[in-house]
């Protein structure tokens, strides 16, 4: 059963499929900010300043929140289900006996998963989501979570309660780096009250021991977490490629296409159905607009595609057929700046 995500804000905002979780860790934030504020901060203002002390923590916890909510409330880049199959059987085809049937089936459904879409001049090997009835550009794949098909497909994140795509890669790096930037100072201001504790004898620590030790605790793997995601993500970023082609170990979509563009001599397989959809016209119109975005300058094509996507209509209300042109064109065209054409 496909779970729909929610449009709001006259769909300029969408709420994934697992908004609780994502509530539920925003409350955690706010709970550590208050216990922090209210039980640790008043041992360590006289080393920070009162102002400092009751102040910065929680600005620096509506920041986190913020920019936690940025990946939340973001389109990841989820493409639209269509009703009706990609390639329709032809009634033509008939068959005379159940083995026969069964045999004919199958071939069909190899043939029409595997295809060579043709963009741009390059013929590039793609498959058809039997679920979502689109044919996936390279990158694009279908979660089993939110039953889309997302374009650049990282993987589905519970904590910001949808998945981490093309459209909102960005935030949630900023995001994860946010998380660690705040749980920093409450580790800071945990350690700190530790020590004024351990120097003023006068004060009775175990008063405090228990929301120190939940302080340093929700700190540390705060800390962890956010420091280890972004540093990994801006490493996978750096090679062009995501978690999920990571872990399958296969061709980032970048080399997928690339490689097309370098083979278009080649002769194509006449066993695979190929598909013609874009027309160079159409191509070349969406390109112009993405080139004036000035986020297209980057000269790395990861962050060029993560800081550009940023900016990529959402695809998900529309025409399953033309959103599959439109996904195709941005894949191919946030990728071909690398190729020498000539």
């Amino acid at each position: 059963m496909c779970r729909e995500p929610r449009l709001c804000c006259s769909g300029t905002m969408m709420v994934g499929t697992n908004f609780a979780c994502y509530f539920i860790t925003c409350l955690v934030y706010v709970f550590y900010s208050i216990l922090s504020t209210a039980y640790v901060a008043p041992f360590v203002s006289s080393v920070f300043t009162p102002y400092i002390a009751y102040s910065l923590g929680p600005i620096l916890c509506i920041f986190c929140v913020m920019v936690f909510s940025l990946p939340a409330w973001t389109d990841p880049g989820y493409l639209p289900r269509s009703l009706t199959p990609r390639f329709p059987p032809d009634p033509s085809d008939t068959v005379s006996t159940p083995e026969t049937a069964v045999s004919s089936a199958a071939q069909s459904n190899e043939i029409q998963q595997n295809v060579i879409y043709s963009i741009a001049g390059a013929n590039i090997p793609a498959v058809v989501c039997k679920t979502c009835n689109i044919i996936r550009p390279p990158g694009t794949s279908h979660c089993g979570t939110c039953g889309h098909c997302v374009m650049y497909l990282d993987h589905h994140c519970p904590w910001v309660g949808t998945d981490v795509g093309l459209r909102n890669h960005f935030y949630f790096i900023l995001g994860t780096a946010g998380i660690g930037v705040y749980c920093i100072w409450v580790l800071a201001l945990s350690i700190t009250a530790i020590i004024v504790c351990i120097q003023n004898s006068d004060m009775d620590f175990f008063t405090i021991i228990i929301p120190i030790v939940l302080c340093i605790m929700g700190s540390m793997f705060g800390v962890f977490f956010g420091s280890m995601m972004s540093v990994s993500h801006c490493g996978m970023i750096s090679t062009d490629t995501t978690t999920r082609a990571r872990i399958k170990k296969t061709q980032t979509p970048a080399d997928v296409v690339i490689q097309a563009f370098q083979q278009r001599e080649c002769p194509l397989d006449q066993n695979m159905r190929i598909v013609r959809d874009v027309e160079d016209a159409e191509y070349d119109s969406v390109v112009a607009e993405i080139r004036r975005n000035k986020s297209f300058r980057y000269k790395h094509s990861g962050w060029r595609r993560i800081m550009t996507a940023r900016f990529m209509p959402s695809l998900y209300r529309r025409d399953p057929l033309e959103a599959e042109k439109l996904a195709w064109i941005w894949t191919v065209a946030l990728t071909r700046e690398d190729i020498q054409l000539e």
